[in-house]
């Protein structure tokens, strides 16, 4: 074998040291490409360079470069369609917020006017006797004080609420009986109006009050004065039915949304999951050409192997002793083929044949997949974790809203109920002279124990408060716990702690000291024991400080409400500021992945591709040339993997 080797380099060497002949390039080049052609390997020298010289890629690396880029995409779809639903679904129950005080934004002021104005008739009418000329005046100027803030809290309101959009949706088609005074008469007449002409006449009444007090002139006999006599069931049944309509609006909007967004996460999900199985299965196909290519070292025989680590040591030592022979080299591509014709015929001897039988091709170890699929699953994982967050939280946000919707509506309601009952009873009382519909006073009566029954129910709530129920922070549960269980007036501060201290302790007898659920307690039982009396039909005891006293419990319910909606707003913007951030960490991780898969992955598997193609160049000459399976095989691997 030494010797064959020796021989070979010997021809090589001659070869190299006959004299250049000077040709032209161009004829050159043609020379040498029609010698090639008249090569006995030329098949397999096209064959093979066909292989390593093609820049197509694999479809399977395509498809799964193609997956990849896919499911970047839809990530990214996906977080713009949160970001985008986001806004729309969310400002939305921010401002339905105010949407649920409705009635409590009208009939609080409404009613909070009509009990301290009740109570002054009472107090000039019906009480003299019981107490003295200077403690008259002072109860009185107490109430004139605060009769005007019906007309200023009203307005605000009025203006608050028609500033929503969304409010004026309920106002379509929505006409009213309203009973005015006929002029220069005493006897009442019913147009029917647009329910916002109604409010706005309401508006207008409530400024004339606030003037002839300010003016304190006579209220006898004119129009704004009646008004609210005449009109208050109806005003106030369809303030409740607006206000039920926006409630289970809001409802039902709540569980569109959740269905929808149930609709977008569960489809995304799905779809990327998919994309993930499609982008690992190529990923695995690709892997498999690499192993194509490094199993086509089995056809490697030992003895070529051996050969050909011979010659080149043989090689090395030659141009150890003389680095010029370097230069003087000319390949001879017909002497090459010669030499290899020759060990072509030595293949066929028996001895190598022998050999060739006892060959036994075995297949490398395949590849491991398993960083691919974690890479994938990590990719898929980053995106169902935040996408399984943002839907747990969006879940219960929009269960917490439903329970949060109920418990604000509740309490705005009870601060027109607490001074509406109070209103009520004094409606009973003096029904035949304010000449009201005998047919109305059932009607009366039932929206009087339905306030006396949302009392008992507050206390209930609050018992039973489970702040991880509702849509609350810290500081309205503190709040609560203040006002319910501490003296009501505590919860007020500077002017407001000076104007109320006085009727705190002697309101309800003392109950408001009690904390504000125990005072709410008090006042619906003694509602109901006069009741039981004789059904409100004539006054039988004095309630001095009584209105005074639900003044200061409703101020009270108020700032409740108040610190409701902050609570509610604070946990909407909380929880958008959440989906925001998690969107929005979607969004950069896809484009990181982008930027890493298309500028420094891609280039690198393209590189390590077109590297790995080039190991057959390792095979012993004789392999590349002389194997019939090595050609047999790579002509199969060619028509499967060109593209």
């Amino acid at each position: 074998m030494r010797e064959n080797i020796k021989m070979q380099l010997q021809l090589e060497i001659d070869q190299k040291n006959q004299p250049n002949q000077q040709v032209d390039d161009a004829a050159s080049q043609v020379s040498s490409l029609i010698g090639l052609k008249k090569s006995l390997f030329y098949k397999k020298y096209e064959l093979i360079n066909g292989i390593i010289d093609n820049t197509y890629k694999p479809i399977s690396y395509k498809l799964c470069h193609i997956l990849f880029f896919i499911q970047l995409i839809l990530i990214s779809t996906y977080s713009i369609i949160i970001l985008q639903n986001l806004n729309t679904d969310f400002n939305r129950f921010i401002q339905e917020v105010d949407m649920l005080l409705f009635s409590y934004s009208f009939m609080t002021p409404f009613d909070i006017f009509l009990a301290l104005r009740f109570s002054t008739v009472y107090y000039q009418v019906q009480v003299p006797s019981r107490m003295t000329a200077a403690e008259n005046t002072v109860l009185s100027a107490w109430l004139s004080n605060h009769l005007g803030e019906g007309y200023d809290d009203m307005k605000n309101n009025f203006l608050e609420q028609f500033s929503n959009p969304q409010i004026l949706d309920f106002f379509t088609d929505q006409d009213f009986d309203v009973q005015f005074m006929k002029e220069n008469s005493t006897s009442m007449e019913v147009k029917t109006l647009s329910f916002r002409e109604t409010l706005n006449v309401l508006l207008q009444y409530q400024y004339q009050f606030k003037i002839a007090y300010l003016k304190k002139t006579s209220l006898t006999n004119q129009p704004f004065s009646t008004y609210p006599y005449f009109n208050y069931l109806d005003l106030h049944d369809k303030f409740d039915n607006m206000t039920n309509d926006i409630l289970d609006y809001t409802k039902e909007r709540k569980q569109i949304v959740q269905d929808n967004w149930q609709s977008i996460w569960i489809p995304f999900l799905v779809l990327d999951a998919l994309f993930m199985i499609a982008t690992y299965y190529y990923y695995k196909q690709y892997l498999s050409i690499y192993e194509s290519f490094l199993n086509l070292f089995k056809f490697t025989d030992e003895i070529w192997l051996n050969r050909d680590m011979e010659r080149y040591k043989i090689l090395i030592n030659i141009l150890t002793k003389n680095s010029d022979v370097i230069f003087k080299y000319q390949f001879d591509l017909e002497q090459k083929e010669k030499f290899m014709m020759a060990e072509k015929y030595k293949k066929e001897s028996k001895i190598i044949h022998d050999l060739k039988k006892k060959k036994n091709y075995q297949n490398y170890d395949k590849l491991s997949t398993i960083y691919g699929l974690v890479g994938i699953s990590f990719v898929f994982s980053v995106f169902f974790i935040p996408a399984l967050l943002i839907q747990l939280q969006t879940n219960s946000y929009l269960s917490k809203y439903v329970n949060t919707a109920d418990f604000y509506k509740f309490t705005g309601d009870l601060c027109f109920q607490l001074p509406g009952m109070f209103s009520q009873r004094q409606f009973l009382y003096w029904w035949s002279l304010y000449n009201l519909d005998i047919n109305d006073k059932p009607r009366m009566i039932t929206r009087l124990f339905n306030g006396i029954d949302n009392l008992k129910q507050f206390d209930e709530h609050v018992q039973k408060f489970n702040q991880e129920e509702y849509l609350t922070t810290q500081s309205f549960i503190d709040k609560l716990n203040l006002l319910v269980k501490s003296p009501v007036c505590k919860f007020f501060t500077g002017d407001q702690y000076n104007d109320y201290a006085f009727y705190c302790s002697r309101s309800f007898d003392g109950a408001l000291d009690m904390g504000l659920s125990q005072a709410l307690m008090y006042a619906a039982n003694q509602y109901k024991v006069t009741f039981d009396l004789n059904n409100f039909t004539s006054i039988v005891q004095y309630f001095k400080y009584e209105a005074e006293g639900m003044y200061i419990m409703v101020k009270g319910m108020i700032e409740l409400v108040s610190s409701l909606k902050e609570a509610l707003l604070q946990a909407t913007n909380s929880h958008m500021d959440q989906i925001i951030g998690l969107s929005i960490f979607l969004l950069i991780f896809q484009f990181f992945l982008f930027f890493l898969q298309y500028f420094i992955l891609h280039k690198y598997y393209t590189e390590e591709y077109n590297l790995v193609k080039r190991y057959m160049l390792l095979l012993p000459s004789s392999t590349l040339l002389l194997d019939d399976n090595f050609e047999r095989n790579i002509r199969i691997f060619y028509a499967q993997y060109q593209n």
